[in-house]
């Protein structure tokens, strides 16, 4: 009776034992497959965050390129229009 009672024992145990091992190694494999989402998160948002950057930077490199080249002319003092009289005429 003993024996059976050891035995029972023993194997409570072990099952105690296995089913401890089993939820460590389920909680461990459910955070290994959470740590895999939240860096194929965070690599998404990086990267759109960069795509942003560069966008910005290119508008405002264009701006910049835009305002300096100029594309309409500036004269560099005024003149009298040719067209007009020396008499304006009211």
């Amino acid at each position: 009776m003993k024996k059976i009672l050891i035995y029972l024992l023993g194997s409570l145990l072990l099952l105690s034992i296995s089913l401890n091992l089993f939820q460590y190694s389920s909680t461990a494999n459910t955070q290994k497959i959470l740590d895999k989402l939240c860096a194929d998160e965070t690599a998404r948002l990086r990267s759109e965050l960069l795509e942003a950057r560069n966008s910005q930077s290119n508008s405002l490199q264009t701006q910049y390129l835009i305002s300096q080249l100029r594309p309409y002319p500036t004269p560099s003092y005024q003149v009298s229009s040719p067209y007009e009289s020396i008499t304006p005429t009211a």
